[in-house]
């Protein structure tokens, strides 16, 4: 998390002096953040892997067993993949209703300012 609010002042910084440029900071942010995800997954697939194989390999049925393990693995995968998704559902929501929300602020104040013309106009 520190990263990408490093990432995003830094950005800020550099959309200051040229878009290109902010353009290029936060592009290489992004890349860090999903390079650092994407690894954090292998390595949490890779021991979740080795503990199913200590756990179901045993020589009886290695196909079965085998079978056992890699569903486990998809299983996992699909979880986090979830848990993944889940933020940016929230994000995606909340952008819109705040886009929402500003749409309506500025139209009640176009309605306002039309409402206090009019009676400006009548008292003269």
């Amino acid at each position: 998390m520190r990263i990408a609010t490093e990432a995003n002042a830094r950005t800020a910084e550099a959309a200051k002096t040229s878009l290109p440029k902010a353009l290029k900071v936060s592009f290489g942010g992004g890349t860090v953040m999903g390079l650092g995800v994407a690894g954090l997954a292998v390595f949490g697939l890779a021991l979740w892997f080795l503990f199913l194989v200590g756990q179901f390999i045993d020589g009886s049925d290695f196909y079965t067993n085998m079978t056992i393990v890699l569903e486990s693995l998809a299983g996992f995968s699909l979880g986090a993949e979830s848990i993944a998704l889940l933020p940016e559902l929230v994000v995606e929501s909340t952008q819109k209703q705040l886009m929402l929300e500003q749409t309506l602020l500025e139209k009640s104040k176009q309605v306002f300012l039309k409402m206090t013309s009019k009676s400006c106009n009548h008292s003269r």
